[in-house]
C-alpha cells in the first residue's frame, strides 16, 4: 500500500480503473474502492500524497451520481475530523 503513496504514476492506473468500472458494466465497485482510497488518505493519513487525486479524479468518475454525492458528504465530514 505505501508504493501506491510514493508513485504517483500509479494515481493514473487507478483513475484507469475507476473508469474502466463505469464502462464495462462494474460501475458498483467505484463507490466501495473511492471510499476506501478516502479513508486511507484522509483519516489513516496513510495515502496522504493521494489527497489530490481523490478529490479531482476519483471521486468524480464513480457513475452513479448517489453513490459521487454520498461520498463527496463522507469527504467533507472526513476531511473535517481529522
Amino acid at each position: 500500500m505505501l508504493y501506491v503513496n510514493s508513485s504517483f504514476h500509479n494515481y493514473l492506473r487507478i483513475t484507469r480503473m475507476l473508469k474502466c468500472f463505469g464502462m464495462v458494466g462494474l460501475a458498483r465497485l467505484q463507490a466501495p474502492l473511492v471510499e476506501f482510497l478516502i479513508i486511507e488518505a484522509f483519516a489513516t493519513k496513510i495515502l496522504s500524497n493521494c489527497q489530490r487525486s481523490c478529490r479531482t479524479y476519483w471521486l468524480p468518475s464513480v457513475v452513479d451520481a448517489r453513490e459521487r454525492l454520498r461520498l463527496e458528504c463522507f469527504l467533507k465530514k472526513i476531511s473535517r475530523q481529522y
